[in-house]
């Protein structure tokens, strides 16, 4: 009796172990690729059936075949059964979970897309569970990736135009997505000044911009520094450089799309002129006190002129003084000692036109 009992366990345990060796295998998938599935069975029994079971309804009628793939619609963890019917009439169910991983969602932007300069392109990809861990950009649009990082710095040394860029974003599990955009890259202003080939310190000197930019942008801001600490945002500003030397003068354009381009030239700044004497009276007051101020009519830019001759008047029209070479002298100048206080009238007459005036003396 014993012997019969164990007999019978012994049976019902093996059928059990045999069922228990079917399983299946499935490859790591991302969102929107084909997951692979593929049945195996550990038993000695043949398999006559495969079927599996991908919605979890219990109805295992979504595929055939030891082998199949299938495309999960969503992400997330899903429940995947296989049933297997053996050709001796048993068979055998098994479930795994699934996991369908997400893709990154691709996104960037950039600035500074500037004809031959430097652009930087910033990566702000995101994804639902895990991380973006690797951007992958192509800027010519080649299928060659030319650069790795979440925010690089791309030379375009390219002219104004329409460019695409193309970037790939990997998660954390492998699953790898991109997009494409089309970026204009937008003309530099050509920045240039001139100023006058001499300049003279007090002397205010005009700046020429020639400053040009290609059709499709403007140039909106100029920024002038002169070197002295002092700058303008005229176009054509005018400024005056207080003593000489030489200044580096630096003239920076920026147009409506923030491209910019900046000159630096060297200015040598000559000494001031010369103040030329204005031919005249320099005072219309004599005071002969001797005390060195106004004590005699003096003429001023005298030298220019030769022999110039010089009569006052008194009020009743009485010569007062005559002078046919005028001097700026004590010996040669009308010096008021031997005249009344009052208003004279004066002619003054180098070979010109006469100049004419009315002079005070006080004492």
């Amino acid at each position: 009796m014993k012997f019969f009992t164990f007999l019978a366990i012994f049976v019902a345990l093996s059928g059990s172990m045999l069922k228990a060796q079917v399983s299946f295998i499935s490859n790591a998938t991302c969102y929107g690729t084909l997951t692979a599935m593929n049945g195996s069975n550990g038993s000695t029994d043949t398999v006559s059936s495969w079927a599996w079971d991908f919605d979890a309804d219990g109805a295992y009628d979504d595929a055939l075949g030891q082998n199949t793939n299938f495309i999960f619609a969503t992400t997330g963890s899903f429940n995947v059964g296989l049933m297997v019917t053996f050709t001796n009439g048993g068979g055998d169910t098994i479930i795994q979970t699934i996991v369908i991983d997400p893709l990154p969602e691709v996104n960037f932007f950039v600035d500074n897309l500037c004809a031959f300069d430097s652009a930087t392109f910033t990566d702000n990809s995101s994804i639902s569970t895990g991380t973006v861990d690797f951007h992958y950009w192509d800027f010519d649009n080649n299928g060659v990736d030319d650069d790795e990082g979440m925010v690089v710095k791309y030379n375009n040394g390219v002219t104004a135009g329409f460019y695409v860029t193309k970037l790939r974003a990997v998660s954390d599990k492998g699953c790898s997505s991109s997009t494409f955009k089309q970026n204009q890259v937008f003309n530099v202003p050509i920045t240039n000044f001139s100023t006058s080939a001499t300049i003279n310190a007090g002397s205010a000197t005009s700046f020429t911009n020639s400053t040009f930019i290609d059709t499709g942008s403007v140039i909106e801001i100029y920024v002038w520094d002169f070197g002295d600490g002092e700058g303008s945002s005229f176009e054509t500003p005018s400024h005056e450089f207080k003593t000489a030397q030489t200044y580096m003068v630096q003239l920076i354009a920026i147009s409506d799309r923030d491209c910019r381009d900046t000159v630096v030239k060297g200015i040598t700044v000559d000494e001031a002129l010369a103040v030329a004497e204005v031919f005249g009276v320099e005072s219309a007051i004599i005071t002969p006190n001797g005390d060195g101020f106004n004590d005699f009519l003096k003429i001023s830019a005298l030298d220019d002129y030769a022999n110039c001759k010089v009569t006052i008047y008194n009020s009743w029209n009485e010569v007062a003084f005559e002078s046919d070479a005028y001097s700026n002298d004590e010996g040669g100048a009308f010096t008021a000692r031997d005249v009344d206080a009052g208003a004279y009238y004066y002619i003054i007459e180098c070979g010109e036109e006469p100049l004419m005036g009315v002079i005070n003396v006080v004492k």
